[in-house]
């Protein structure tokens, strides 16, 4: 009777080892044929930061004493590096102009100005000319006019002005 134990308890063990096998067998067929049933898919990310820049003088209409430097304030914001062009109504070679009123008076004002350009440095423009901006990492700086006439020189009298303007295009 000691065989026979032996015996039924050898082909349960063996069959029982034989299911395992089986059973592993068929879990691991099956966990592969899942996944090979659809390949891996990849999803790339992209996107575009467009360029900004916004600039925004601190006074737009100023009136200026002969002789007394001007300041004028700015903020620039932005994330691409920039240069600058700055024009003149009445420019005239490397020289800005503010011209009377009547535009039969010939009579001019010379005048100078002077811009930081990123690097707390006022540098003497000259128009139409394209500057590159020192930095993208803009924040306030300022404009100086300065005229080269006192208010003892003999000009007509009158109103002088002129129109400056800002043009930035991307280095």
């Amino acid at each position: 009777m000691k065989n026979k134990i032996v015996m039924f308890r050898t082909k349960n063990i063996h069959s029982s080892l034989s299911i395992l096998i089986a059973l592993m067998s068929f879990l691991a067929i099956n966990m592969f044929s899942l996944h090979a049933i659809a390949p891996p898919v990849e999803l790339r990310l992209n996107t575009i930061i467009e360029p900004v820049a916004t600039f925004v003088l601190d006074e737009t209409d100023v009136e200026i004493t002969l002789g007394t430097p001007y300041t004028v304030g700015y903020t620039l914001t932005g994330n691409v590096p920039l240069k600058l062009k700055i024009t003149s109504d009445n420019a005239v070679g490397n020289n800005f102009y503010m011209v009377h009123e009547n535009s039969s008076i010939s009579d001019k004002i010379l005048y100078v100005l002077k811009f930081d350009y990123g690097n707390n440095i006022l540098s003497t423009v000259s128009p139409d000319n394209f500057v590159n901006m020192i930095t993208n990492n803009y924040n306030d700086g300022e404009l100086r006019i300065e005229t080269l006439a006192d208010a003892g020189d003999s000009i007509t009298e009158g109103e002088y002005s002129d129109t400056i303007t800002f043009i930035f295009e991307s280095q």
